[in-house]
């Protein structure tokens, strides 16, 4: 893992390219190496929320917890 991330020239961290999937900087200059679909578009969870619609219908759920790190995109 350190040779794919640090070795110099080739390594994720250590090659100076933009990185893949980059989220720029934020008010406080925090920006991000790696983002999850949810955090790029809404597509995902629009996607993800008929099929879980679906499921509920079918189970005769109506309770649905969602836990995860992050802004909360998935679930808004």
């Amino acid at each position: 893992m350190e040779i794919v991330l640090y070795s110099p020239n080739l390594g994720y961290y250590a090659r100076g390219n933009a990185q893949f999937g980059a989220m720029p900087s934020g008010e406080n200059g925090q920006g991000s190496d790696f983002v999850t679909a949810p955090e790029m578009t809404a597509f995902f969870g629009r996607a993800l929320a008929v099929q879980v619609a679906q499921a509920l219908q079918v189970t005769d759920t109506r309770e649905l917890w969602e836990f995860g790190a992050g802004s909360g995109a998935l679930a808004a």
